[in-house]
């Protein structure tokens, strides 16, 4: 073979490998990985045999009396547990490379065992016979496949470490193969504008998982876990969905707290319908940036949105967890008190 043809069918191999990590991945991914039912049935040695015929002592093992088993003396709290393990609970014939290997946690029933397991080998108590260690990483059925463990070893030791954890591996093939779409399209000095706000940092955590639709809105929460949350309609409004929109200012409540509030701090400016929100979620601030309280004096109006918005986050919650009535009443004097606050420390900055 001509060394030509030679990196060809390299190249194809490792090609062909990629390709069946590719469609493990997604399959993972997509949660459709089905238990390899026909490892149980297979020819091979070792396969219904307890876990405990195929280990030996190693040369950290601690010393074991006569009455007691391997099992009993490296595994002490899952003795009973570990003495029923079979082989194939451990290991398995992968379906697409035909190579025995060990199971990852997600391929076992028993993922706590096989973590203790692993520890007990990688310290030294138990080892593998030599027979079943011999038959690690290599190919079962020999007919047309190929043992890529060699090849793959000596050149691609970072894709064999993640092709052996398929959650690793799945998450660099869709990162590579699927970049993920960004929740917003701001650019570089946008972002660095909103992180230079001079506003508590508790707002700008808010604030932050708002721009990227992660707050808890009932609508969100029941698209989750339907179970928990059977209804997506508003606390207040049991009449309309609690979308994040609804979540953060349409609510016909919290809009009322919004006017009030900032009327408040900004009695001559007009707010817009729909200005708040382009503020909170595309950090689209106008002529308003600069624009500075005649009540607040040190503050602007960006840095007030920021002050209603955890007073309204804050009351929320207390609803929530202490069953606090929210009324306009009561998150009024939280959001000025937050504003108040938030003005006094700026002055003594």
């Amino acid at each position: 073979m001509t060394e030509a043809h030679s990196q060809t069918a390299v190249g194809q191999i490792i090609a062909d490998a990629i390709q069946q990590g590719i469609t493990r991945a997604l399959e993972l991914n997509n949660n459709s990985q089905q238990e390899d039912k026909n490892f149980y049935t297979e020819p091979l040695k070792y396969n219904g045999d307890r876990l405990a015929s195929i280990v030996i002592p190693a040369p950290n093992t601690p010393v074991i009396p006569a009455s007691e088993s391997i099992m009993s003396v490296v595994f002490p709290r899952n003795s009973a547990s570990m003495s029923k393990t079979l082989v194939c609970d451990f290991f398995i014939v992968d379906p697409h490379t035909h190579i025995f290997r060990q199971r990852s946690d997600r391929e076992t029933r028993f993922p706590t065992l096989l973590r203790k397991f692993r520890v007990a080998i990688a310290n030294g108590y138990i080892q593998p016979t030599s027979n079943f260690e011999h038959l690690l990483g290599t190919s079962i059925d020999t007919t047309g496949t190929i043992d890529l463990r060699p090849l793959l070893d000596s050149q691609m030791s970072t894709y064999i470490l993640a092709f052996d954890k398929p959650k690793q591996l799945a998450v660099m093939l869709r990162d590579s193969l699927f970049r993920p779409k960004p929740t917003t399209t701001f650019s570089v000095d946008k972002w660095k504008t909103f992180w230079s706000l001079p506003i508590f940092p508790s707002i700008l955590t808010v604030w932050y998982r708002a721009i990227h639709h992660k707050l808890p809105n009932k609508s969100l929460l029941h698209n989750i876990v339907p179970q928990s949350f059977p209804s997506a309609t508003c606390i207040h409004c049991p009449q309309t969905e609690d979308t994040l929109h609804h979540f953060l200012y349409d609510c016909p409540t919290k809009k009322s707290i919004w006017l009030q509030c900032l009327s408040t701090f900004f009695p001559d400016v007009p707010i817009v319908p729909g200005r708040i929100l382009s503020i909170l979620l595309l950090l689209d601030y106008g002529h308003f940036q600069n624009k500075k309280s005649t009540v607040a004096t040190s503050l602007s109006f960006i840095s007030i949105i920021g002050c209603i918005l955890l007073g309204i986050w804050r009351s929320h919650w207390k609803l929530v967890f202490d069953d606090r009535p929210f009324t306009t009443t009561r998150v009024l004097p939280l959001c000025s008190s937050i504003v108040w606050q938030l003005h006094f420390q700026s002055l003594v900055d």
